[in-house]
């Protein structure tokens, strides 16, 4: 009898365990969407396209790329938290949603931590300060001056309220002990092409979505927050070189899945991920845009979003920041 019921156990194991091995050897059998939740010509639009591309050569079936923006990007986010844990809906996420939107709110429809399975990051670069050419400031210290002098009334562009532009104005205002007025769009695309067009005096973004408005001379940059000179950028100075080293937040991005996917198909997506990453096309994109490639382990990135997070809500807390201000 005993022997019958440990059969029997051991059949019911694996038959619940085999369909989801067989299902993971076969993986993908189908096209896959990606999910950008910014819309397109934003950092994290740029930066998935030719990642998608590629990923699709890899993994043997188209990688489709979907915009859902809207929330700074809470809503594309949720929309992958929701999807089935199969390896077909993924999400190419970023600070703003990931690390930014939690440290403002309580109230997020997900937790970054726990609703979201981390399959590798993707890259890492410098947020910058950038203002309109016709805008006086040439330096940080002008443009403080400016600010303090026009108490209120300077206004900072950012694709939304707690995003990542939202969180750098912040830690930028109390490190400058300045009053600069925060003007959120619904996409960050709105909001560079008004301070572009001179609607707004200056914005914080990645350096991958800006390399183009400041090679064409369209923003004039002020500073970044590296610890070293861009070597893409090497003129523009660094947050410690012009007085402000604890200005220090930097833009990521990275892919994951809904929790819960199962790990050899998240082993298999971080394979193909990694060799599409470290490829030297990829290296070159990615490092022309100013930024660099870092490609680790889902443990890794999940450590990373950890304390990457604890950090926002840090800067949130002491500027006593809120999604209106």
């Amino acid at each position: 009898m005993k022997h019958a019921r440990r059969r029997f156990l051991l059949g019911a194991i694996s038959g619940a365990v085999l369909p989801r091995v067989s299902q993971a050897q076969r993986y993908p059998s189908r096209p896959i969407r990606l999910i950008v939740p910014h819309g397109p010509g934003s950092g994290s639009d740029v930066r998935a396209r030719p990642v998608a591309e590629r990923l699709g050569q890899v993994l043997g079936q188209p990688v489709v790329v979907e915009n859902r923006a809207g929330g700074a990007g809470v809503v594309g986010t949720q929309s992958v938290v929701r999807a089935p844990p199969d390896g077909y809906t993924l999400l190419f996420g970023a600070v703003s949603e990931l690390g930014a939107a939690p440290a403002f709110r309580d109230d997020l429809p997900f937790d970054p931590l726990k609703d979201l399975q981390p399959i590798s990051q993707a890259a890492q670069g410098s947020t910058v300060l950038l203002v309109h050419p016709g805008f006086a400031a040439r330096s940080v210290a002008e443009l403080v001056d400016i600010c303090k002098a026009r108490t209120g009334t300077v206004s900072c562009a950012s694709g939304g309220a707690g995003s990542l532009a939202h969180l750098s104005l912040l830690a930028f205002r109390h490190l400058t002990g300045t009053d600069i007025l925060h003007v959120p769009y619904k996409a960050a695309g709105q909001a560079h092409s008004d301070v572009i067009a001179g609607h707004g005096d200056m914005l914080f973004d990645y350096f991958v979505s800006m390399s183009g408005f400041i090679r064409g001379g369209r923003l004039r940059p002020l500073m970044h927050s590296g610890k070293v000179r861009n070597p893409a950028f090497p003129a523009i100075p660094t947050s410690a070189e012009v007085g402000l080293p604890k200005f220090d937040l930097v833009a990521w991005n990275g892919l994951l899945a809904p929790a819960r996917t199962p790990r050899p198909i998240v082993d298999r997506l971080h394979a193909a991920f990694v060799k599409v990453m470290r490829s030297g096309d990829m290296l070159r994109i990615v490092a022309d845009a100013g930024s660099e490639v870092v490609a680790g382990t889902p443990e890794e990135f999940a450590a990373f979003m950890r304390d990457y997070l604890h950090k926002a809500r840090e800067v949130v807390r002491a500027t006593g920041g809120t999604l209106d201000g």
